[in-house]
């Protein structure tokens, strides 16, 4: 069983060797035989489980699967209670259409508790069992999901929740045995971030309920980034004594900032992960009277009736903007003295603080792979060890820790972390000016976000390939492979014009003699991927690969900046130099070397392992 003392990601990484009785390095060296690939189960996502809404087969009416008893239309209790029925079936994450259901098991306060109007078919085909989700829960989700066909003749799509789509009892709980109830719930845990990241909608039914027309329409404009400006105008004067000195509208915006993420949604470790990895759709309710206020723009999903589905992002990236606008007015009126703030104000900033907190990961946020720990530990979690498997999905890791084994063996749960950022290859930033307090001081959590790499911050894009690979740890250090490049001259810029169009760059490295450089780039511009022409394998490979062009897409910036451009070739000994051997591009950004296409595989542009 877990204990709650376990938890040491509040401790110093010298207080857990101290407790431990061992130095860190002896105890990551340790942990790295706990590693395993990151795979997944083609079985499960070719043929994954969902369950469908279906009409009352009066023609072979469902039994209970408990008692064998023929189940009824309507409730004997209450006839006005009419059962809903599910049946399951098999979809293909890369073929078929199929929504996945986020929601927590702890409900809002308030919130109606009751279950028992769904049926769901037993996994065995002998009849119905009663489901124990909220009715409040799948009602909402089936009126969403029925608002995606609203209009068409196709049925309403099937859908993935977990308390009915992955097996809830096992005969054990060991890592490696060999029952098939064990071995498939692991599969259909380990594969969860695919199941979310390849589904075609993800909805999170929140408790936020509007009956308010100028909420509804408040909520409106803090999802749209080009309002936030009207949100900020002030007020009031600016000079005095106003009894108001941050604008109206952005406080009354921060309230229901506020209210919205006081759903027990937010603040879960396993709903942050279903948030971050899939299109995540935020479904609120509003009264039947506000139905003309809703504008057409949000009806992406369809119409769905007494709801507006708003994609987390949209709501969550404006959002963290406004905080941080507010933050800076607060700031400049507190004049670097916060206890000079009045308490409505020392209120508001509270507020902000909780809901930076709560939407951290989203787009445009300050959220990145080194930030993931702290975010993951500030989120409730049933199983304390699961924050390894979310932490890893998260951060789209190849390889993952076995949690069961760890536990087994009394491993640190932080330094397992640490472990598993070193055995995925992230990278240590050294650099000299850097000035951090002492690593034994600090915790785990906090010396990752500090001290690894922060390539997001460099790049226009989330760089997952920039990591070390088959990394293996030692007590004198990482023991990796990888190449080697040798760096040409810099590239005169002023051969090419100022907006220059990737033919003419083309051309300007195919008369310089760059052949290879020259052919690669043009075969990536004139490359086309589509989801169903790629490779079920290549899918799932937790190194995502985005399309060619959208890399030739994030040079764009460096080119326009007039950025110093090398070229490179990977590093041979004695070999002499030939511009044809040039496979790669790198620039200079703040000081900062970056590689910004590789071409060492023939038809693939993969970006650079290292920095410089």
């Amino acid at each position: 069983m877990e204990d709650d003392s376990a938890d040491d990601s509040q401790q110093t990484l010298s207080q857990i060797a101290q407790k431990h009785g061992r130095s860190i390095v002896d105890m990551l060296i340790d942990i790295q035989d706990c590693a395993v690939p990151q795979s997944k189960s083609l079985r499960l996502l070719e043929r994954l489980e969902c369950i469908q809404l279906i009409d009352y087969p009066y023609d072979n009416p469902p039994r209970n699967a408990s008692t064998g008893e023929i189940i009824p239309p309507r409730s004997a209790d209450d006839p006005a209670v009419e059962y809903r029925f599910m049946r399951r079936r098999h979809v293909n994450i890369l073929r078929d259409f199929y929504i996945t259901v986020s929601y927590t098991w702890l409900p809002q306060d308030g919130e109606d508790l009751t279950s028992g109007r769904y049926w769901i078919e037993h996994r065995q085909k002998i009849g119905f069992d009663v489901s124990p989700v909220r009715n409040t829960v799948l009602d909402r989700i089936i009126s969403a999901a029925k608002g995606t066909v609203e209009g068409t003749t196709r049925p309403i799509p099937p859908l993935w929740i977990d308390q009915h789509c992955i097996s809830q009892t096992t005969t054990c709980t060991s890592a490696d045995c060999i029952h098939e109830d064990c071995r498939e719930k692991r599969d259909a845990v380990h594969a969860m971030d695919v199941v979310y990241s390849q589904s075609s909608l993800s909805f999170a039914p929140v408790s936020c309920y509007f009956d308010s027309k100028d909420d509804i329409i408040l909520l409106i404009d803090m999802a749209q980034p080009r309002e936030l400006e009207s949100i900020m105008e002030p007020d009031h004067p600016t000079d005095g004594n106003p009894s108001y000195r941050i604008p109206t509208k952005a406080i009354l915006a921060i309230k229901l900032a506020h209210d919205i993420i006081s759903d027990p949604w937010w603040t879960r470790a396993w709903t942050f992960q279903e948030r971050i990895l899939s299109r995540s759709y935020l479904l609120f309710r509003y009264a039947p009277s506000l139905e003309d206020s809703i504008p057409t723009w949000t009806r992406t999903c369809g119409y769905i009736k007494d709801q507006l589905a708003i994609p987390s992002n949209t709501f969550s990236t404006p959002t963290y903007v406004l905080c941080e606008k507010v933050l800076q007015e607060l700031n400049k009126l507190a004049e670097g003295d916060l206890d000079t703030l009045r308490d409505d104000e020392k209120h508001l900033l509270g507020m902000i603080h909780r809901i930076k907190e709560a939407i951290a990961g989203s787009a445009e946020s300050d959220a990145t792979i080194r930030l993931m720990p702290e975010i993951v530990e500030k989120k409730g979690i049933a199983k304390l060890w699961d924050r390894l498997a979310i932490i890893s999905n998260c951060c789209r890791f190849s390889s993952r820790l076995e949690p069961l084994e760890l536990l087994r063996q009394g491993h640190s749960i932080s330094v397992s972390t640490l472990a598993l950022f070193l055995l995925n290859g992230e990278v240590l930033d050294n650099q000299r000016e850097r000035t951090t307090q002492k690593a034994s001081n600090t915790s785990v959590s906090r010396y990752i976000a500090t001290q690894f790499l922060d390539n997001r911050k460099s790049v226009p894009w989330w760089s997952r390939d920039c990591r070390l690979s088959d990394v293996v740890l030692t007590t004198q250090g990482l023991r990796t492979r990888g190449h080697l490049w040798r760096l040409g001259g810099e590239f005169k810029l002023e051969l090419l014009s100022e907006r220059p169009s990737w033919k003419e760059i083309v051309e300007a490295f195919q008369n310089l003699g760059y052949t290879a450089l020259a052919t690669n780039i043009q075969e990536a511009l004139e490359y086309t991927g589509s989801r169903s022409s790629r490779s079920l394998t290549s899918q799932l490979s937790h190194c995502h690969s985005v399309s060619h062009k959208s890399y030739m897409r994030s040079i764009e910036p460096f080119l326009r900046h007039r950025c110093p451009i090398r070229l490179g070739r990977i590093w041979t000994p004695n070999q002499p130099d030939d511009k044809s051997l040039y496979l790669a591009i790198f620039a200079y950004a703040r000081k900062e070397l970056t590689c910004l296409l590789n071409y060492t595989d023939e038809h693939y542009v993969r970006e650079a392992r290292m920095w410089w």
